[in-house]
């Protein structure tokens, strides 16, 4: 059981860094002001946060289960 959950441990923060590298790609501006405040650069501190959220679920559905 131990054995499992590192797997899937290891196998969420490897997705989450994957998920994360897309974010954080700079996208070169035209000189339009509207263009530039109408696209937000997203970070990868999002995808964590996403993350620690399905993670925190899963423990929580697990525990109700008991």
């Amino acid at each position: 059981m131990k054995k499992l959950f590192k797997l899937r441990t290891i196998v969420l923060i490897v997705v989450t860094m994957l998920i994360s590298q897309g974010g954080q790609s700079q996208i070169s501006w035209d000189d339009d002001a509207q263009q530039q405040d109408a696209m937000v650069p997203l970070d990868g501190g999002l995808s964590i946060l996403l993350g620690v959220g399905i993670a925190y679920g899963i423990k929580k559905v697990r525990n109700r289960k008991k």
